[in-house]
This record gives C-alpha cells, structure tokens and sequence, in this order.
C-alpha cells in the first residue's frame, strides 16, 4: 500500500525546519564560546580592538617619559685630576631606583659608552673620571620597568695646565748657601765623610751651612733640632729638610723648593738634585 504522500511531504517540512532550528541554536553556541581567530578578526569590524586592555595599558605605560640627570663637582680641573659626576633619573615626581645607566664621554662627534652602574637604594650614581683634556660626559638610561629611555644635558670638564710653584727669591747668606750646595753636586756619598770629595747626608749640609757662618752637628737626628720649624707651605730654598721615622731623624737635606732638595742620597749615589720622596718631613730654618 502506497504511503500518503502529502502527509509525508508535511512531516519531511516539519523535521526540516527542528533541524536547522537546532543548527542554529548549535551555531550561535559556537559563535559564543569559539575563541577568535586570526580568519575571524579579518572578518570583524574595523573599531573591533586587536589588543586586550590590558596589552593596551602596557602600551601606554611604555611611553612614560622620564629625566636624566647629572651634576659635576666642578668644571674646570687640572690635568690628572679627577672629577666627581654624581646622577639620577626621575619619571615626574618619583625617582627611579636600582635601575642601571651608563655614562658616555663625547668623541669624535659621537656619544661613546665608558662605564655602566645601578641606581642606588635612594636613586643616586656616582663616576669618578680623570679627563686627560676638554671633554663632555652625559648620562643615558636605556628605559626599564616600562619607562622610556632618556639622556641627560652634557657637562664640560675643562682641563687646566698645573700651576708652576713659586720659589721666593733667595738673596745674601742663603743664595751663597744655595751656590755652594750646587757646586758639590756629583760628589760620591760616603758613610760618615764631611768633604770636601765626599759626603754623607749630614756631612754635606754640615759642610755648606758652615761655610756662610752657621754650625750644625754631623747627625741628621741633631740637626732636626736646629733653627726654627717651619710649615711645608712656609718653607723656603735654602731651609733644612729633615726625614723621619717615629719622629727620629734619619736623613736631612737642603731646600731647593717645590717638592726637591739638594742631598747626598746613599751610597753608590752623588749629591744632587732630588725629590722629596716623603711627606714625613719636617723643614728647620736656620738662615
């Protein structure tokens, strides 16, 4: 027996239509949970954000601006000098801390890198450099923590010549002094000799101080006791310079002014001009 058609055909509609009543229920699920895909972004509209808030929040942090700063002790020194360039960073009113940043130096044109340090606890770097000639030094921080990068202003070192010392001008018994302490030199240093061929220490002042007048023991320890003591910055040329050791005298010489002497060394060495190689010395005048 054939089936009833039109009945058929009305429940073939009817199974139809929940089929894809379901399929789209099915689909808008999936439109729902399915994560975007790079297919789907293409398809979104253009004011669709591709970027979460929150990587769009980074965004702006990273472009926060900061300022480098750096200060010299001084600007002008003397070559072989050092100088002191203490630094910091801040973004607005906060101070950037522990981050690092790298001093550069200006060559040839260009920012060249020299040293790196880290921010203290409190903000603060400190360099110290010895600039061999005129230079100019600037801080740079290459950014951190999302804060953008930023150099400082330059700060010019200039470099001045070392000033000559002064040596006051000698004149009566103390020039002759002076003459007849450089006529002897080259003679040879002898333990205990007074001249005139050959010297000790205090055999050679002895012997020149006695010929303008003026008598002192042959023992550096006694001379140190002679005359009046000077300061270092009031001695003159022409003064005794007296060594020490636990305030014992063990070597002595006559002033030539700035940091040298005239002296009979030790042995295998002549009289002459010398530096004055300790800063434990103490200057008599006896003229």
């Amino acid at each position: 027996m054939l089936p009833n058609i039109p009945s058929l055909v009305r429940r073939s509609r009817r199974a139809s239509a929940l089929g894809l009543a379901v399929t789209g229920v099915l689909a808008g699920t999936l439109t729902t949970t399915t994560p975007a895909t790079a297919s789907t972004l293409a398809k979104s509209p253009v004011d669709t954000p591709l970027v979460s808030t929150s990587e769009s929040t980074k965004a702006v942090v990273a472009t926060t601006p900061t300022r480098t700063n750096v200060r010299a002790n001084r600007t002008r020194v003397t070559k072989g000098g050092s100088v002191r360039l203490t630094g910091k960073v801040t973004h607005g009113k906060t101070v950037v801390r522990r981050d690092i940043v790298r001093l550069q130096v200006r060559k040839g044109g260009a920012w060249t890198y020299m040293k790196g340090k880290h921010l203290s606890s409190r903000g603060s770097v400190t360099f110290t450099v010895h600039p061999p000639r005129k230079l100019s030094y600037r801080l740079w921080y290459p950014g951190g923590r999302s804060l953008a990068a930023s150099a400082s202003s330059a700060a010019t070192i200039k470099v001045v010549a070392k000033a000559k010392a002064k040596v006051a001008k000698v004149s009566g018994k103390r020039a002759r002094a002076l003459a007849i302490a450089r006529s002897l030199f080259g003679r040879p240093y002898v333990f205990g000799a007074a001249g005139p061929r050959a010297f000790d220490c205090s055999g050679y002042t002895q012997y020149v101080y006695r010929k303008v007048g003026v008598r002192l023991p042959h023992k550096a320890n006694g001379q140190k006791t002679r005359g009046v003591k000077v300061s270092r910055g009031s001695a003159r040329a022409g003064d005794l310079v007296v060594f020490l050791r636990g305030g014992y005298g063990y070597h002595v010489g006559i002033y030539a002014g700035g940091k040298y002497m005239y002296d009979s060394p030790r042995p295998g060495l002549r009289i002459g001009k010398h530096k004055i190689w300790s800063s434990n010395v103490v200057f008599r005048r006896v003229l």
